[in-house]
């Protein structure tokens, strides 16, 4: 039945072929993220991406967001943040002992060294979000148009498509 369906609305192949790619180009960032950058920084990087992608989603869709689910994603937010500039507020303590003609020599004011660093953190962050964004409002879009009539109604063979083109690339 499933095929029958892709056969007769190969509209529907195509979203599932564009959406199993973006799920495989984002794993690879993943993983290059977490071994470059840490897990606390992919997970700051993933909960933007989903906080993000809930309220595109709510525009674009009409969805309503609950004030408890507001107040969640500040708060699961927040925390990450503060877990994340916390180490940041402990070098400033040490800078604070520093003499102003001594800040030359600090090595976390070298701003241009640092910067260079973060250049691939940058693209990382910028291809999950733009990738997963793509990759959401996909999946939204399966599950909500008809194609031909028909809701597409088939999420495993949307997963042995996009695990079979992780496997493949």
């Amino acid at each position: 039945r499933s095929i029958s369906f892709l056969y007769q609305c190969p509209e529907a192949l195509l979203h599932m072929t564009v959406l199993s790619l973006a799920s495989t180009l984002t794993q690879y960032m993943i993983s290059y993220t977490i071994k470059h950058f840490g897990p606390v920084v992919f997970t700051i990087i993933s909960s933007t991406r989903q906080v993000i992608s809930v309220l595109v989603s709510a525009v674009l869709f009409s969805h309503h967001i609950s004030g408890l689910a507001m107040t969640a994603m500040v708060i699961m937010f927040g925390t990450l943040m503060v877990r994340a500039l916390r180490p940041l507020a402990k070098d400033h303590k040490e800078l604070e002992n520093v003499e102003p003609e001594d800040y030359q020599r600090v090595p976390l004011l070298n701003f241009s060294e640092k910067l260079s660093t973060f250049s691939p953190l940058f693209v990382c962050t910028a291809a999950i979000h733009i990738v997963y964004l793509v990759y959401t409002l996909l999946q939204e879009f399966l599950s909500t148009h008809t194609f031909g009539g028909e809701l597409f109604s088939f999420p495993l063979v949307l997963v042995a498509i996009s695990h079979s083109a992780g496997a493949l690339l």
